[in-house]
């Protein structure tokens, strides 16, 4: 199969679902978007729930995209701006997507198991990520057990996806940002004084 082709269908429902919902899209609109007929579109999704999924798993891997950027951006850095940009750029990417797509808003709040399954490949990913984070910031030592990181790693990701449904039911107001700071503070806090141990 064409990825191109794949890719132009993702990308005009991405950009018909943002702005008209999923319920208001139909296969033929997307199919007229992107310059391909019906059938073409069926070739590559089963329907229009699965091309809606795989809409959701492009978007979720964008937030994963800037937290990755981030994350090389401050290699040298501090552990505390190292956390707070993984939290900011991960909330500010999180924003964006649930600014723009008002289904996917729906789904965070509506069907969490659905986007939950739809994420596991994000979430395993990230802490990946993650745990290379902490590896790097704890400089592990002989007193450091796998187990120490592994739960630190568990502990910033859950508080990162804990966090999701409060700021879209706060609009991401700036109280948000007040909670991702003192989220920053207690981890680099923990993380230095597992440094020194």
């Amino acid at each position: 199969m064409d990825e191109p082709t794949r890719d132009k269908i993702i990308e005009s429902s991405r950009l018909l679902f943002a702005s008209d919902g999923v319920a208001n899209v139909t296969i033929s609109r997307i199919a007229k978007h992107a310059g391909v007929g019906r059938r073409t579109i069926y070739m590559y999704f089963a329907s229009k729930d699965s091309l809606y999924d795989e809409v959701v798993a492009y978007e979720v891997d964008l937030i994963y995209t800037k937290i990755k950027e981030a994350y090389e951006e401050t290699i040298h850095c501090s552990t505390d701006k190292v956390i707070r940009e993984y939290y900011y750029s991960r909330f500010y990417a999180f924003k964006d997507l649930i600014q723009r797509n008002a289904s996917i808003r729906s789904d965070f709040l509506n069907d969490p198991l659905r986007i939950k399954s739809i994420r596991k490949n994000f979430d395993f990913d990230e802490k990946c990520l993650l745990e290379q984070l902490v590896k790097r910031e704890i400089k592990t030592s002989s007193s450091t057990s796998e187990s120490i990181i592994k739960s630190l790693t568990t502990l910033i990701h859950i508080i990162a996806v804990g966090l999701e449904v409060p700021h879209i039911n706060l609009n991401f107001d700036s109280s948000c940002d007040a909670v991702l700071d003192e989220c920053v503070e207690m981890i680099t806090e923990y993380i230095y004084k597992k440094s020194k141990s």
